[in-house]
């Protein structure tokens, strides 16, 4: 209705002054595989304070859920800065309908519930991050979805691009398997930190999805070109 808008507690991003929590399981564990989907394995020995403190990402390519529709495919950044050794703040950015259309910015649309963070639930494992709402206790049902780090490279010294994805995929399709399209447990994404798009790139981390079971079909690009990244209110 018109003065009410949904916030999704979501990986990604934030829009919005109302709640939906979408799940009551604990997200920051991987799903039961179904279908035959194969166990996706994230990136081993991941340098986070490269992955975090390298610098802004870039969204390339992006798989529409509920909180980031197609349509919204602009401007799409996201920002992380340390917390502490195991939490990170997440800052999620995109433009509505357009190059520098409307700003969907996660500090300012979730100012009330302190942003979004990251936690690392097993240091053993630091490419699988819990995230959520930072003021929301990992206990709500459905407040934490799982940020999955799947590949990055080219190599722990530097990370130029990361393949992204909200959890183990679990429904298989015809070019191979998908995460949900829903709040938690959904989502993939190609990152790079540059604003400008480098198809060889894209296409060397497109393979990787496919070999590692991904449908990389969802994948749709990005519009980055002309963006002036405006700052949210």
């Amino acid at each position: 209705m018109p003065g009410r808008l949904l916030l999704l507690v979501s990986p990604w991003l934030v829009t919005g002054a109302s709640i939906t929590f979408a799940s009551s399981k604990d997200s920051s564990k991987s799903s039961e595989p179904l279908d035959d989907c194969p166990v996706v394995e994230t990136q081993r020995d991941l340098n986070l304070t490269e992955y975090v403190a390298g610098g802004r990402w870039y969204v390339h390519q992006s798989m529409a859920v509920t909180y980031l529709p197609k349509a919204d495919d602009f401007c799409v950044t996201t920002e992380y800065a340390f917390i502490d050794a195991s939490h990170v703040k997440v800052h999620n950015y995109a433009n509505k309908g357009g190059v520098n259309g409307a700003v969907v910015d996660s500090n300012a649309n979730l100012k009330i519930l302190g942003g979004i963070c990251g936690d690392v639930v097993n240091a053993s494992e630091p490419a699988r991050l819990s995230v959520g709402p930072c003021k929301l206790p990992s206990w709500v049902p459905g407040s934490r979805g799982p940020y999955w780090v799947v590949a990055a490279g080219p190599s722990p010294a530097r990370y130029d691009w990361a393949l992204i994805s909200g959890g183990q995929p679990t429904h298989r399709a015809a070019g191979g398997c998908r995460t949900g399209t829903g709040v938690n447990d959904s989502g993939l994404w190609i990152f790079t930190r540059k604003a400008a798009r480098d198809e060889a790139v894209l296409q060397a981390v497109r393979k990787i999805a496919h070999e590692k079971g991904f449908d990389t079909s969802v994948l749709t690009d990005v519009q980055q070109q002309g963006c002036t990244y405006k700052p949210g209110v």
